[in-house]
């Protein structure tokens, strides 16, 4: 059985963000603050699990090596997940989750420049 992947410090801000939209979101579609606050702790609870799972999943993510070297990008139910798969690891490294829409790549982008 695959080991669930290392998490990277940057996935625990990358979560209170999705967290923050969907909130946002419930909210803007009529439910009240608390029940969208726990529909939104709900989904993102959803999302940790899909994460955990990433690491039987990594060799089906689609191959970014153009952002970042190793980079994996794994897209399941409008949550993005983004690996690090290096030779010699014997699980991905799991760098960031993003919500929805195309601007993940972008700023993946910007997170591996900064990064080195």
């Amino acid at each position: 059985m695959a080991r669930p992947p290392d998490v990277a410090a940057p996935v625990a801000g990358d979560l209170a963000a999705v967290f923050d939209h969907l909130c946002e979101g419930y909210r803007a579609l009529g439910e009240a603050g608390p029940t969208a606050a726990a529909h939104a702790s709900e989904r993102v609870r959803a999302i940790l699990t899909a994460a955990q799972a990433m690491a039987q999943a990594s060799d089906r993510a689609t191959r970014r090596d153009d952002i970042w070297p190793g980079a994996r990008r794994i897209e399941i139910d409008r949550a993005v997940y983004w690996l690090l798969a290096e030779p010699g690891q014997d699980r991905p490294r799991l760098v960031a989750v993003l919500f929805g829409g195309p601007a993940d790549v972008r700023r993946m982008l910007i997170r591996a420049l900064a990064e080195g």
